[in-house]
């Protein structure tokens, strides 16, 4: 079997609702990823154009993709999804067995989060690719070897931000929501034009939003607060 190969592509498209679209052609599979500019993402799985289709069962096939403020999730027909708590949703296909061919089988999801993002990295890391693990056939259906295959997508981009502020008790009080899985860092500083932030403290964030407090110190001059985030 020749190595998957893969060739990435573009194109934006102007429609009633704005809606970009970016085509992943591999070897055996070709994954087109859509959003519609309100949270909405989709991702359609087809055949590639190699003389090879993926068979998904119950037993041996799954589509897994990791996303991000996952409000609501869209199941094909026959499919079932589940959710490991952190947003990584793998799909399986219950009603038998499923050929990756001309046919598209779409997932969705509606997340909280608009901005988009090309999903590149290996999985574990910061966006990871989607994942179709199954059994490669030839185009007369037979069984050639089981595999995996790792695809770009694009999908939800958080961003950290500071959502609310408060002073409670001597103490500068943020909620922060957050990108997942990044380390935040907490930085003040008295004067904006120096440019010097002092680090109050740093944090992965593990949830939507997280809460912090740094301490005022006793001073007369204003306090300014920034948020920088590390991979």
């Amino acid at each position: 079997m020749k190595r998957p190969r893969k060739i990435l592509s573009g194109a934006v498209t102007a429609t009633a609702a704005f809606c970009l679209t970016l085509a992943c052609y591999g070897a055996t599979l070709t994954v087109v990823s859509s959003n519609n500019g309100t949270g909405r993402f989709s991702w359609s799985y087809t055949k590639g154009d190699e003389p090879f289709i993926w068979r998904l069962d119950s037993v041996n096939g799954t589509i897994g993709i990791q996303t991000y403020g996952v409000e609501q999730v869209f199941t094909p027909s026959g499919w079932s999804v589940s959710n490991d708590g952190n947003d990584f949703l793998q799909w399986t296909y219950t009603s038998g067995t499923w050929y990756v061919e001309n046919t598209a089988v779409v997932f969705a999801v509606q997340s909280t989060f608009t901005n988009s993002t090309l999903y590149t990295n290996d999985i574990g890391e910061f966006f990871p690719k989607g994942t179709l693990i199954g059994t490669i056939c030839d185009t007369d259906h037979v069984a050639i070897a089981p595999g995996l295959e790792r695809h770009v997508i694009t999908g939800p981009q958080p961003r950290p931000r500071f959502s609310t502020f408060n002073v409670s008790n001597s103490q500068a009080v943020f909620d922060i929501e957050e990108m997942m899985g990044r380390t935040c860092h907490v930085e003040r500083t008295v004067n904006l034009t120096s440019n010097t932030w002092q680090e109050t403290t740093n944090f992965t964030v593990q949830g939507l939003s997280t809460n912090v407090a740094d301490p005022i110190p006793a001073m007369a001059n204003p306090l300014f607060y920034r948020l920088r985030f590390t991979r």
